[in-house]
């Protein structure tokens, strides 16, 4: 949290965590997934496995790969995952920019909506 603190206070909404060699890990508050080739991709590397990324993992089947910064020009949407929002789009990083919109992140927010939910 104060991480994503500092960079609000820098000027942007949130935080990337990236590994070492600039691999895209996940976000302060919730995982990242990517869309190239119109395909789902988890990034790879020691991140948190957020549930509604594991759900959406089951039943979506979409591969795990690592993905760094510089691989950005090639992915076509970005989005993030967390329990609160389920599926969001992301559409910024640093100076790319990615859709508010895009069909398989729609998608992605469909299969999350209809997921059964657990009993308690």
């Amino acid at each position: 949290m104060r991480l994503r603190r500092q960079a609000q206070r820098a000027g942007y909404d949130d935080v990337l965590f990236t590994g070492p060699d600039g691999d895209i890990l996940e976000g302060g508050t919730w995982n990242v997934g990517l869309v190239r080739g119109g395909e789902v991709v988890w990034p790879g590397g020691e991140v948190l496995a957020g549930t509604t990324r594991q759900l959406l993992r089951r039943a979506t089947d979409g591969p795990t790969e690592l993905v760094g910064l510089a691989d950005l020009d090639s992915v076509e949407a970005v989005f993030a995952t967390n329990a609160a929002v389920g599926v969001r789009p992301v559409t910024g990083i640093d100076d790319r920019e990615f859709p508010a919109a895009h069909p398989s992140v729609s998608r992605l927010a469909e299969i999350y909506q209809a997921l059964p939910g657990s009993p308690l």
